[in-house]
């Protein structure tokens, strides 16, 4: 099943984010359906690479960057998301732990160790 094409472009500071639009839309849409874990990680990475093909295309030339990258992050731009991810991790850690849920974290890590990590650790 492939999504379907808006009726009209969609432009976004004069770029057009049309096709990136319905992939995010059909993947937010198939995770009412989710099949297994590895199908719904499949439909957030789906989404995830529409989502930076957006980004790269808005962000400012000297930040330009190709693709999302990590360990170690190949440009500035990734170097920024890998921090910015590393300390809203931390913060999350830190407020599961307050309220004494850091064994919510710890389940998830046991669902997908790889995935989990990956963000985690990026």
């Amino acid at each position: 099943m492939q999504p379907d094409a808006p009726s009209k472009s969609v432009l976004l500071n004069e770029v057009d984010v049309t096709n990136e639009l319905s992939v995010m839309q059909y993947s937010a849409e198939m995770l009412y359906f989710p099949g297994s874990i590895n199908v719904m990680i499949g439909h957030e990475g789906n989404a995830a690479k529409a989502y930076f093909t957006v980004l790269a295309k808005l962000v400012p030339e000297n930040f330009r960057f190709s693709g999302r990258s990590t360990h170690p992050p190949k440009d500035a731009f990734n170097s920024m998301l890998s921090l910015g991810y590393s300390i809203f991790y931390k913060h999350i850690a830190a407020l599961l732990s307050d309220m004494d849920l850091i064994h919510i974290l710890d389940s998830c890590t046991k669902i997908r160790r790889t995935y989990v990590a990956s963000f985690r650790f990026d």
